[in-house]
């Protein structure tokens, strides 16, 4: 399973073993769970990371932040 978590160096996509849960990968690298969602692949987690990106670039365009 992966995970999206965001750290110090931005949104990220780690592989969540099955010994722990996502709160405990998040922290082990110094960041917070992003995504409820575990998802099967990598590829998955990298397409919903991408998602995620787009929607806070369209966000922060519609609020004028840029």
């Amino acid at each position: 399973m992966y995970i999206i978590i965001e750290t110090e160096h931005g949104l990220t996509v780690q592989r969540q073993p099955d010994a722990m849960t996502a709160a405990q990968v998040a922290a082990e690298h110094g960041g917070i769970l992003v995504d409820d969602t575990a998802y099967q692949s990598y590829e998955d987690a990298s397409e919903a990371l991408f998602v995620f990106e787009q929607e806070l670039y369209e966000q922060a365009e519609s609020e004028e932040r840029f």
